[in-house]
Parts: structure tokens; sequence; C-alpha cells
């Protein structure tokens, strides 16, 4: 699989090209602009370099934000149309988790990092994310927040500073430097050569080597739906007194031929024979049919919803109401329709419905093993907040407790 990705989210852009795993070029470009004129000439020599063609490119990866607000944009449209238009798959990455990922491929004998970028207006764009398999998940979720704030929220969450490696131009906003380094990093004796860089690293490399590793669990977004994560608003917004958060286009509305009408709806006794197929297709411990039929029959605790295109019903998400929170069950898709964004249809859905009725959080276990469930809630806003030892009773392995705030809620920290 041939992955062309790049990072336009800072000045410092990185491109980069890898074919199963295997890096064939990489470049850097800073720019001093707009990245509108430079982008697409510095892909044409990217691939030159690399011995490749653009119609033989299968997947793009992209940084999808934070970072500059114009960079985000012409990366992202950019990447989109491509994908649209050579019919490859559409990768976005957080821009903090693809630093983080490069910062620990460097970095080899750290197993925690924090990238971070100077956001202007006195905050930064940063977060906390550990390895895991081939990739990185948040221990710390992104957020632009004062300089002072991500020190305490790092040091609540890593052992020691020195524990982590730095990296961004927005180290030295949180961590000082010089006379100005904080005062208990002065104290810690004599000078030590610590794994901090204000350099960019290199995320277009971390993305391209990570697309071909299913480890990594990297997923893919239909160009349709993929849109920047800014994580505050623009500053013109914020003068304008203006809302212009993107929203994702709803697929079942388009008339595109290539996008089949997909209807999410509540589910029913009647749909029990497609549901337990995806349910056996799915897992390798299924539930029994009883426990299906008892899901699928609504009442004010069960939150049953199906996919259906065209008459069948294509995937499925079981979920409980209890108190102000809601539990997700299970959800799946069947083998044929996944990655087309049924899914996320219906994870969309049911928190909706849930912040419509007032819930403050969502929750659910996901087995440790399964790097792309995983990537998929944390694409969701679902962070990790505990674990279930021995929970799956097939492999004994252990659960991870995810959980997401609904209207205004708040997520409890980790167990």
């Amino acid at each position: 699989m041939l992955i062309l990705a790049f990072d336009t989210a800072t000045a410092w852009g990185r491109f980069a090209l890898a074919e199963d795993g295997v890096l064939l070029a990489s470049l850097p470009h800073n720019v001093s602009g707009s990245y509108a004129d430079a982008l697409l000439p510095v892909v044409q020599r990217l691939l030159t370099q690399g011995g490749r063609r653009l119609d033989e490119v299968d997947a793009i990866g992209v940084t999808c934000g934070p970072g500059s607000f114009t960079g985000v944009r012409i990366g992202l449209a950019t990447a989109k149309g491509l994908a649209w238009a050579l019919g490859a798959r559409l990768l976005p990455v957080s821009t903090l988790a693809a630093m983080a990922a490069a910062l620990l491929a460097d970095w080899p004998d750290r197993d925690l990092a924090v990238p971070i970028l100077d956001a202007r207006r006195d905050e930064v764009f940063a977060a906390v994310y550990r390895r895991r398999d081939g990739w990185v998940e948040p221990v710390a979720a992104p957020a632009a927040l004062p300089a002072q704030v991500w020190w305490e929220r790092v040091t609540a969450v890593v052992p020691a500073p020195d524990a982590a490696v730095w990296g961004g131009n927005g180290v030295a906003l949180v961590v000082g430097e010089g006379p100005s380094l904080r005062p208990d990093l002065l104290s810690r004796g004599e000078p030590v050569l610590r794994a901090w860089t204000a350099a960019h690293p290199a995320t277009a490399q971390a993305i391209a080597v990570a697309a071909a590793d299913p480890q990594a669990g990297l997923a893919d977004v239909h160009p349709f739906r993929a849109v920047p994560l800014y994580l505050r608003a623009s500053e013109a917004e914020v003068k304008r007194r203006l809302d212009l958060t993107p929203a994702a286009p709803d697929l079942a509305r388009l008339d595109d031929a290539a996008v089949a009408r997909l209807v999410i709806r509540p589910g029913r006794e009647a749909d029990l024979p497609l549901v337990e197929r995806i349910e056996r297709d799915s897992f390798g411990d299924p539930w029994p049919t009883a426990a299906l039929r008892d899901e699928l029959n609504q009442d004010p605790l069960r939150r049953p919803l199906v996919a259906e295109r065209e008459g069948r019903v294509i995937g499925y998400l079981m979920a409980w109401r209890a108190g102000d929170e809601l539990h997700v069950l299970n959800l799946a898709v069947a083998p044929d329709e996944r990655r087309r964004g049924t899914g996320t249809r219906l994870l969309e859905a049911a928190l909706a419905a849930a912040i419509a009725d007032g819930l403050r959080l969502a929750t659910l276990e996901v087995r440790i093993g399964n790097a792309p469930a995983r990537s998929f809630y944390v694409r969701h806003g679902f962070v990790e907040s505990g674990r279930r030892l021995r929970y799956y009773r097939d492999t004994g392995e252990d659960a991870l407790i995810m959980t997401r705030p609904l209207a205004g809620g708040r997520s409890p920290g980790p167990a």
C-alpha cells in the first residue's frame, strides 16, 4: 500500500511517502506565507523523489489540526480532494498525535510524549500521549489552554518531567528556558540533557509508516465527513462573534451515486435475524440470541439503534440509560459495509439522543488489544478512565473503560 502523508498545520511543513511501512521519500518545506501555492508542487517533488506517480497512491494521511487555521484548512481540503479524485483512503490524524508518534520514534526509551504548539493568545495546544502498539493514545486529551494550566496537567499524569519527551514550538512556553526555566526544574541539581526539542518533528513520516500497520489503528474517513480539529474559535470568530465550527455533512442526505442512502432508526425485534448475523460475524464471543432479543425491545432503560441501507440492516448499537449516563454496550457493522462511516453514524446518533435527553456522560468498555476500536472511540472524544481486569470471558483479556462527557458533563480521570 502506497501512502502519501503531509502536515501543513504549522509553518514547518512535513511531507512523506511510504510503501507497506517502508519510507520511500520525505521532504520538509517551511513556508512564510500560505500553502495554497506550495502544497501540490511539493507533493509532486516528493513523488518524483520516491519514483512513484500520484495515481498509484492508495491512501492519504493528513494532519487535521490543531495548528494554523489556514494551514490546517488548506492541507485537509487538498487531502480530501485528492482522496476523492483518486479513490484513495483518507486518514485524518490529530497534529498532536502525529507529533507524539514522531517524538517517540526518535526516543525509543520513552513511553510518554508531550507535544506542544504555540496557539498564541497566551495559550498552547498540547496533550500527553503514551506509546500504544504502532501508534499513540491520549493520557491527557488535546486542548487549548494557558501554559501554566498545561504544566499542572502534565505534572499530574507524568511521573517526572524527564520521563517524557517534549516537542514543538510551544515547549519553552510551558517549561521555560535559560533563567526562566521553571524553579522545580532548576532545583534538580546539575544540568542534564533533556528530551526536549523546539523543532517540529517528522509527523508526516510517522503517519506514512504507521498507516500500513494494522495495530496502529489509523482509521480512514469518508472525504465528505472529514473536518478540521481546531480546538478553539479563530480570532475572526471571536472578534465578529461568529460560530464557524465545521459540521460533518450527513452522508444520508448526499445525492451522489457513490453514497447510498443510510437510515439510522430505533431497533426492534423484527431486526433480530440480521442483527444476530452481524453479531456472530463481528465477535469471537457473541451474545446469545435471547440477550439480543431483549436489547431490541425498547424500554426506558434500553436504547437500541440500527443502521439500514436500502431496507437491509447493516449495523447496530446497543446502549443502556443509567441515571444521567449512557452506557454503550455493543456496536457492530456488517463486514461488507465497514469503513463507510456507518459506525460513526450510529455512535453520533446515540450521543445526540443522549445529549437531547440531558444525559451527562457516555461510557463503554473495549478490549485492551482492540486497537482499531480504541482509535475509533478516541476520535469521537472518548478517553480512558479505568480498567476492568479479566473482563472478557473468552480470552480473559482486560477491558478499558472509556468515557466522554456530554452536554457540559465532566469525564472522570484515570482510575
